[in-house]
């Protein structure tokens, strides 16, 4: 189960709020998606993606989770949690089978060319690291979908997704783990995207993080967790 931790202003620990009692979106495999923009800000080459996901069969092949196309980020191929290079078409795999009905935070940290600088974590735990390479590109980044620019969109998420987190920075095993399972605010230092899909209607997801990297929603439904 994914929980919220929520902080009183006199730092008194009240309340684990379950994800139930949060929206999420629901993908259905085919042609759910959510677009993303272009925004220069997300012309990064460092940087941490974060989400939570929950699905008990994801489909077969890639299934996009993050991904700013022919530049960064991550997947679930065959239920399995992979990051995806485009400069030389390979994957980095953590060899972990997430489809078991259950909430997973997952997040990608990548640091372009550094050797071992990019890690794979699941539940604010680092599975594995690895050398990224990386080349900026003028797609958007997209949610749920792998492959957007083609008609109709492929490699759709089957499940669950929520609070999404893009920051230009690369975070530490220590700032994950401590932070993976706690809200945050908009304000946060080098959060360059926060979406925490508690919109309740309309067709736009809202970026917290004040950089205007909303979404459009394609084909969605909400879901309460």
């Amino acid at each position: 189960m994914k929980n919220l931790i929520f902080i009183s202003l006199s730092l008194i620990l009240l309340s684990i709020q379950p994800i139930k009692s949060q929206q999420s979106l629901l993908f259905d495999g085919v042609n759910d998606l959510v677009v993303g923009t272009n925004n220069t800000t997300l012309d990064i080459t460092q940087g941490t993606l974060e989400a939570w996901i929950k699905t008990s069969n994801v489909g077969s092949s890639y299934r996009g989770i993050i991904i700013k196309h022919s530049s960064y980020g991550f997947y679930l191929l065959d239920n399995v949690l992979v990051a995806y290079q485009w400069t030389n078409n390979r994957y980095f795999t953590t060899g972990i089978n997430l489809a078991d009905n259950a909430w997973h935070n997952v997040a990608f940290v990548f640091n372009n060319n550094v050797t071992n600088g990019s890690k794979l974590y699941i539940d604010g735990l680092p599975k594995l690291t690895f050398t990224y390479s990386l080349s900026n590109s003028t797609s958007n980044i997209d949610f749920g979908a792998g492959h957007y620019r083609v008609s109709p969109p492929s490699q759709n998420f089957l499940g669950q997704i929520d609070q999404i987190r893009v920051w230009n920075v690369v975070k530490t095993d220590q700032e994950i783990s401590d932070n993976y399972n706690k809200c945050i605010s908009g304000s946060a230092s080098n959060l360059i995207m926060l979406w925490n899909f508690e919109e309740g209607s309309g067709s736009t997801v809202t970026d917290l993080s004040g950089n205007n990297n909303n979404g459009s929603l394609t084909n969605m439904d909400i879901s309460s967790a």
